[in-house]
């Protein structure tokens, strides 16, 4: 026959391929006469009620019995072949019960007994009573020694029971006579070289192949060396062989099934793969269930918890998913950023800016309070320190997010119908209980924020004016002095005079023509404002120069001198216009003459009076503004000078005033209109004068 492994050709009468060492297996022939017994051997077993092969009378009268879980004893007294009665802790062969049926140890089958009944056949030498004799000699011994063992099986004969049946005694070395002695795997007939090949089988199997059961020192009352021992002496070895290969694989199978279930049920990384699966098919209660197993496993990772709070939303379940986030924004590292942000998406989502401001107010990060400020809403701030003060302060009101600020000064709750915050608050004298909120653009209020301030501060002096009230012929300088740390604003149309709509006073004011009204209140530099002082003049001078005339000169003056291209005043280029207005006079020398005020005094008992023309622009649209420019017109003959106004320092040094100043008088010829003459007309020297 051929070896399917190598392809050598091999005799038929070997089991091992000598070239490469590969097992022949044979498939016994099915025999129907052997099947048709035992068929009709196992039809003959009755069946008692609980399922067990039912006992004959003689049987149990014999000692057969059943125990509880169904096996079969037999508690009779024991006989040999011959039909002795023997003890069955001696003797070694095969026991029969009163009957005369076999009742061997459970090592010692019917099977095994076959196995022995073939192999006796074979090599009656081995069972002759002379080896049983020698055999139970030096088990005697042994025992004497205590050394016995219970092996019941020494012989050889196992090991030709172990393979080989009774016809195939010659496939070793081609002779019965060595069978079961030492010698190698192959037959004589094979050349040497076959022998050389293979060594390692002959190493492997000289001597061992058959070798005694003396070196197994089983304990018979041992379950598992029991069924070592039966396998051994048993002749289906290569059956049990492999049901127990296949009970091997079943259990390794189960074990490996268990051990990964329990690998996978303790691997928090493979539940999370299971959860993320779980949520992309639609399973949102597998994905959570899993997910949370993946945490009990691991609690660290903050990326499972942001999943499990999606899986949570995404199963309505939103307390359990803001519990989650808030576990994340507990353990304050770099996620806890993340976590406020899908709180706070969710929140505002519902328009719940209250409940956003609440998580905020709690934060103590500033990156994330920095990012979310908008939410916030946090009490105004006040730029001053409640207490006392003796000066006026200006209270500032601020916030660090969007919205607006309302307060009250008088201690009452403020709401969104209280007062604006636009701009900061002037505190002077008294007493203010200022409380203010704040509103973010999302409608959440803040907490009330509150200070009292109590203002002592002295309010200035009335301004004191140098002219008493009355008719006048001749002008006056209205004059007044502030005091230190003051300034004097007034006001010529009747209303009170402030910081922002007065005219600050400069310096001697010119008492206008006519009649006047005069409002003169003093400021502190808080910006409190003392009483207002009034005054009313009239001023009527007796002159025989025509004014409209003198400005009509000092628009024909401005004219020649290229300022003006007409007597509108046009100015070169340009729309606006310069007009005059003659408002107040002035006066030097005499007693009233002020020492600061001309520049040129006339001597001291002579008076001059003069009208003071102010020179303004006005643009098309009627704006008018002062160019700084003033002229002076004689009321005794209406000659005309430019006059300025410049700074001076009061006497004490400490202050500045404005004074007006004459200076040089405007010539006559250049007030003229030029000369047209006309060409058709011819002079002569008569005409140019001389002597006739």
């Amino acid at each position: 026959m051929t070896c399917p492994v190598c392809g050598a050709e091999v005799k038929e009468s070997l089991l091992l391929c000598p070239h490469c060492g590969y097992e022949f297996r044979f498939i016994p022939d099915f025999d129907p006469e052997i099947e048709n017994k035992i068929n009709d051997t196992l039809s003959g077993i009755s069946i008692d009620e609980e399922g067990m092969p039912a006992l004959s009378q003689e049987e149990l009268d014999a000692g057969y019995y059943y125990d509880q879980d169904g096996t079969l004893f037999y508690d009779g007294p024991l006989y040999d072949a011959e039909g002795f009665q023997v003890d069955d802790e001696n003797y070694k062969g095969p026991l029969y019960d009163a009957l005369g049926k076999r009742v061997d140890k459970p090592e010692y089958d019917d099977m095994q007994y076959a196995d022995d009944q073939a192999a006796a056949e074979s090599y009656p030498e081995a069972y002759s009573e002379e080896y049983q004799d020698e055999y139970a000699e030096e088990y005697s011994e042994e025992a004497d020694a205590g050394l016995a063992e219970d092996n019941s099986e020494e012989l050889v004969m196992e090991d030709l029971d172990e393979e080989y049946p009774e016809d195939d005694a010659d496939l070793m070395n081609g002779d019965t006579s060595d069978f079961g002695k030492r010698g190698t795997l192959y037959d004589e007939d094979v050349d040497d070289e076959t022998e050389e090949d293979y060594p390692e089988f002959d190493e492997e199997y000289d001597g061992d192949f058959f070798e005694d059961d003396e070196q197994y020192d089983y304990d018979n009352d041992d379950l598992f060396h029991q069924l070592i021992l039966a396998f051994k002496q048993s002749k289906y070895k290569k059956i049990l062989f492999a049901v127990l290969i296949v009970i091997a694989l079943v259990v390794g199978i189960c074990l490996w099934r268990i051990s990964t279930n329990i690998y996978r049920n303790n691997s928090y990384e493979y539940q999370a793969s299971l959860a993320d699966e779980a949520y992309l098919d639609g399973d949102i209660d597998g994905a959570i269930e899993h997910m949370e197993r993946a945490l009990t496993l691991n609690s660290k990772d903050d990326g499972m918890k942001f999943k499990l709070a999606d899986y949570y939303f995404a199963a309505f379940d939103d307390e359990k998913a803001l519990l989650t986030l808030w576990e994340v924004i507990y353990e304050k590292n770099a996620n806890s950023q993340k976590a406020y942000q899908k709180m706070i998406d969710y929140y505002a989502a519902r328009q719940d800016y209250g409940k956003i401001e609440e998580i905020l107010s709690g934060c103590e990060d500033t990156a994330i309070l920095g990012q979310f400020q908008n939410y916030l809403a946090n009490p105004p701030e006040f730029s001053v320190a409640p207490g006392e003060y003796d000066e006026v302060q200006n209270l500032k009101l601020s916030s660090n997010s969007n919205g607006n600020i309302y307060y009250t000064l008088d201690g009452t709750y403020p709401t969104t119908a209280s007062t604006l915050y636009t701009s900061p608050i002037t505190m002077d004298l008294g007493s203010y209980e200022v409380k203010a909120i704040f509103v973010n653009d999302y409608g959440v209020e803040s907490e009330l924020a509150d200070a009292v301030y109590r203002i002592y501060i002295r309010v200035p002096d009335a301004p004191e004016i140098s002219v008493e009230d009355g008719e006048y012929t001749e002008p006056k300088f209205i004059e007044t002095e502030a005091q230190q740390f003051c300034t004097i604003y007034y006001t010529t149309d009747s209303t009170p005079p402030s910081m922002e709509n007065g005219i600050q006073y400069t310096g001697p004011i010119p008492m206008p023509i006519g009649h006047s009204h005069f409002n003169f209140a003093s400021f502190s530099q808080e910006g409190v404002s003392s009483d207002i002082t009034e005054c009313d003049f009239d001023l009527n001078i007796e002159s025989e120069v025509d004014i409209q005339m003198s400005i009509n000169s000092i628009k024909q003056y401005n004219v020649n001198q290229g300022r003006a291209v007409d007597m509108e005043g046009h100015i070169p280029g340009n729309l606006t216009r310069y007009t005059y207005v003659v408002d107040s006079a002035i006066m030097e020398g005499g007693e009233e003459d002020e020492p600061d005020a001309p520049k040129k005094p006339a001597k001291k008992d002579e008076k001059k009076i003069f009208y003071l023309v102010t020179e303004n622009t006005v643009d098309v649209i009627g704006n008018t503004m002062k160019t700084g420019n003033y002229y002076l017109i004689d009321c005794a003959d209406g000659s005309l000078y430019k006059c300025t106004r410049e700074a001076e320092e009061t006497e004490d040094g400490k202050d500045e005033i404005q004074v007006y100043k004459r200076s040089e008088q405007i010539p006559l010829e250049d007030c003229l209109p030029p000369i047209v003459l006309d060409p058709s007309f011819n002079f002569t020297d008569q005409d140019q004068g001389g002597p006739q």
